[in-house]
């Protein structure tokens, strides 16, 4: 089985009360991260909130929490969905920190969205355009400082050498 980011679960029915909470009629749920395939945007022990939503209300970029078969409750990113506007049948998501796509899963498991992120006494919300961007900034920002460390290695052995 991948590493995928699960919730915590102290008790096995932890799951099936938070899927019937959010499923009839419960706004928000409130649970903690117990892994790192969603680093550096999730971590665990982080606390999330989220927010019951229907599957025609989510976007591409959204970090969603759904019901997989084979690792139980999951927080990964929305990459896309089938059919793409409209009532989707299937999403694609992806832990951001993993190099590969996750099975599709059926729009039906989709629990709803992550709204905020509490790391420590930090509370953040997840703001619904920006997280793709966010995402991609923060692959940019890190190809930018990689860059700029091999600039620096650069000049230093050019003033070494020359």
């Amino acid at each position: 089985m991948s590493e995928t980011t699960r919730i915590a679960q102290e008790e096995p029915q932890t799951g099936a009360l938070l899927r019937e909470a959010l499923l009839r009629g419960g706004r928000r749920a409130v649970v903690t991260v117990s892994s790192t395939s969603m680093e550096p945007t999730l971590r665990a022990g982080d606390r999330i909130t989220i927010d019951a939503t229907h599957p025609a209300r989510l976007r591409r970029g959204d970090i969603i929490v759904f019901d997989s078969p084979l690792a139980g409750l999951v927080v990964h990113r929305l990459m896309w969905m089938v059919p793409p506007m409209g009532e989707p049948r299937v999403l694609y998501t992806k832990g951001d920190a993993l190099p590969y796509l996750d099975r599709p899963v059926a729009a039906r498991g989709c629990l709803g969205r992550v709204i905020e992120v509490e790391r420590g006494s930090r509370k953040r919300r997840i703001r619904r355009a920006g997280t793709c961007i966010d995402w991609i900034g923060a692959a940019t920002g890190w190809t930018a400082r990689r860059v700029l460390a091999g600039m620096r290695r650069s000049a230093l052995i050019l003033r070494k050498n020359g």
